[in-house]
């Protein structure tokens, strides 16, 4: 793919930007998500040496043997991990919310210049279809 950006006349920026990245955002990703899952392992880890937040609610579930609260607590970690897996994994699959604002906007993009097209052949005075729509 590079090859052919090269070979099309592409700037190093615009292969960056237009063929690179988008081939390796999969793996981007799937590293980004790695770290988060890591991360919400290390929450729990830093509550046993005296951090706050949820992972200080799980150590002191567990420390003074409460089950409701070691559930609840525990429930919230497992859930908040699987949606930001599900979201990195949606944005590295190009799926989800920025994927259909990028879509939306190429196709305004590409009706902006097909409405250039049109209006330069009305210019022109050669219209690529007759009015009546048979070439």
């Amino acid at each position: 793919m590079v090859e052919a950006g090269q070979a099309f006349g592409a700037s190093p920026r615009r292969i960056l930007r237009q063929i690179q990245l988008p081939l390796a955002m999969p793996s981007i990703m799937a590293g980004v998500n790695q770290v988060i899952m890591l991360s919400l392992s290390m929450v729990v880890i830093a509550g046993m040496v005296g951090a706050g937040g949820l992972g200080g609610q799980v150590t002191r579930a567990v420390s003074a043997l409460d089950i409701a609260i070691g559930a609840e607590a525990g429930i919230s970690v497992v859930i908040l991990a699987i949606l930001l897996d599900r979201f990195t994994a949606s944005f590295g699959q190009g799926l989800g919310l920025y994927a259909t604002w990028a879509k939306k906007r190429r196709s305004r993009k590409s009706d902006v210049e097909q409405a250039r097209i049109d209006a330069e052949n009305l210019e022109i005075g050669h219209p690529l279809r007759s009015p009546g729509g048979v070439a």
